[in-house]
């Protein structure tokens, strides 16, 4: 039989703990390096979109990747070296890529709750830079994240 064992209530509060004082030590040493810093926090509503399937995990990722190209990393250059035909070709082939891939399941074994989780960022490098050059905290939103994961029912 196979016995999952969860980490105690002990062990998750110790883990928060130990990643909220990283993440202060992280901004401290960051604001130390900075001269007189500042530190403002807004609320913005954030819409999640989940979509289930029957579908194998497996199917599911192969279709994605299928359907959506990834990013050539020599297109950004020539993006960025103002090539108008390209930027042209760009935005008429395929509106979206993907940027980055991440096997997030990868990471949960560390917690010893191994999943199939992936995580993809997802955008069009040209639309990114329309949007960033008129405000660059839009950079937090584009591209953006979509997450692959088997639902833990599938996993019981």
């Amino acid at each position: 039989m196979n016995e999952r064992r969860y980490p105690s209530r002990e062990a998750k509060a110790a883990l928060l703990i130990s990643a909220t004082l990283s993440l202060a030590m992280l901004f401290a040493g960051a604001s130390s390096a900075m001269a007189d810093p500042t530190v403002t926090q807004r609320t913005l509503q954030i819409v999640h979109i989940k979509i289930e399937t029957p579908k194998k995990f497996a199917d599911v990722g192969s279709a994605l990747e299928s359907s959506v190209p990834k990013l050539d990393r020599t297109m950004l250059k020539t993006l960025a070296d103002g090539d108008e035909q390209a930027t042209a070709e760009l935005e008429q082939e395929h509106p979206l890529f993907i940027m980055l891939k991440r096997d997030h399941g990868v990471l949960l074994q560390i917690a010893g709750r191994p999943r199939k989780a992936l995580q993809y960022d997802i955008g069009n490098p040209h639309t990114a830079s329309k949007m960033t050059r008129h405000r660059l905290p839009a950079a937090l939103y584009a591209p953006l994240r979509v997450v692959l994961y088997e639902d833990d029912k599938a996993t019981r």
